[in-house]
């Protein structure tokens, strides 16, 4: 998986050397998968690209625009997220017999 970004896209390539598919085969109507991925890229004025067969792996390209910086800005990256606190240990009723 990579991912890279010029002033004006943002590029995403991943790739995997799996069982792969017939890209162009015929899908459920009830399926989301591909045309989902390619219906929100287009959304952003993007582009999903998919390679694959049968055997030989299967490579995903997404490119979209860059926004929100000025050209020659590096992008600003969030903050990692920190982990929420665990939940509280569970606690037995005292008048309970232990399990």
């Amino acid at each position: 998986m990579t991912l890279t970004w010029t002033d004006d896209e943002v590029l995403l390539d991943v790739r995997d050397d799996g069982v792969g598919f017939e890209v162009d085969a015929e899908r459920a109507s009830t399926s989301f998968g591909l045309r989902g991925m390619r219906q929100r890229a287009g959304r952003v004025a993007g582009r999903l690209d998919v390679e694959s067969e049968p055997g030989g792996g299967t490579a995903v390209s997404l490119q979209v625009p860059a926004v929100g910086a000025a050209p020659g800005d590096a992008p600003v990256l969030p903050a990692p997220s920190t982990p929420a606190d665990p939940p509280p240990a569970p606690t037995r009723d005292p008048q309970e017999s232990p399990a």
